[in-house]
């Protein structure tokens, strides 16, 4: 004798399913945007970036804004180099690595 299962699905597991797949992905989003800096994988990619702090502020912006307004500033510029798929830069002076973007 062979019997069938059936399996009624009611609606509102149906929806408990929906709901924590939607509740996965939105998770997920809100994780990779809390990444400061940007990926790279080629050193060209960094050329345009600049370095900032935890806040996403650029630090040449920062330095202005806590000091005094420096019009013309430092022509020289920072580089941000490809280090880990990631475009960071080294300070020297305070030894930590800050991750460089686009502004």
């Amino acid at each position: 004798m062979i019997q069938i299962l059936t399996i009624k699905i009611s609606s509102s597991l149906i929806r408990n399913i929906i709901f924590f797949i939607t509740c996965f992905f939105m998770l997920n989003n809100k994780v990779n945007s809390t990444i400061v800096g940007k990926a790279c994988f080629a050193p060209h990619e960094c050329w345009g970036t600049e370095p900032m702090n935890a806040l996403g502020v650029p630090l040449s912006i920062e330095s202005r804004i806590s000091k005094r307004l420096i019009i013309g500033g430092n022509s020289r510029g920072v580089k941000c180099r490809c280090k880990s798929g990631m475009c960071q830069f080294f300070s020297f002076s305070k030894n930590t690595n800050y991750f460089c973007d686009e502004f």
